[in-house]
């Protein structure tokens, strides 16, 4: 009776690793969704630029209208150019997409203009570049299907179990 149990477990076995996704096929399908459904209301020119299994890297441009107490009457527009390269691991995804670890989010750099009460432009610049390290990123997915989100953080920690592991010297 054991040997007959056994022989049934071992077959489901094979069988849910032949119907496991693999890494190309988990890329493929991710690349696919996020092409479709990032957004954030305030960002345009959101690019998937690479994904492998360990990270992934996301450009956008993030424009910010602000206004000033010193100039009541005008406001400045701000463009910022992101990237963001963030682990495959996620921990959660909702009105952010939060990391297991620390992303490197760095603006590429950007350009300012003000403007007076009636939209004439006034004077303007470049902005310099830097870094930071979050565990979230300010952009989510649509929810144009029914539960894509958690489909979309379990397909990115799937694909997070082939990136190798680093090794301990000690």
């Amino acid at each position: 009776m054991k040997k007959v149990l056994l022989a049934i477990f071992f077959i489901f076995l094979c069988i849910g690793l032949l119907n496991a996704q693999t890494k190309e096929e988990t890329i493929s399908w991710l690349k696919e969704k996020l092409g479709s459904y990032l957004k954030r209301h305030d960002v345009s020119n959101i690019k998937l630029e690479r994904l492998d299994e360990c990270e992934f890297k996301i450009s956008y441009t993030h424009t910010i209208r602000s206004t000033h107490e010193s100039y009541p009457f005008g406001y400045t527009i701000y463009k910022l150019y992101y990237e963001c390269t963030a682990p495959t691991s996620i921990k959660n995804i909702s009105n952010i997409i939060e990391f297991s670890s620390k992303a490197v989010k760095q603006i590429k750099g950007g350009e300012w203009s003000e403007y007076n009460s009636v939209g004439t432009f006034r004077n303007g610049g470049s902005l310099n570049s830097f870094t930071n390290f979050y565990d979230y990123i300010y952009l989510e997915i649509e929810e144009r299907e029914v539960g894509i989100r958690e489909r979309v953080q379990k397909a990115f920690n799937h694909l997070a179990t082939f990136c190798p592991k680093k090794k301990e010297i000690f």
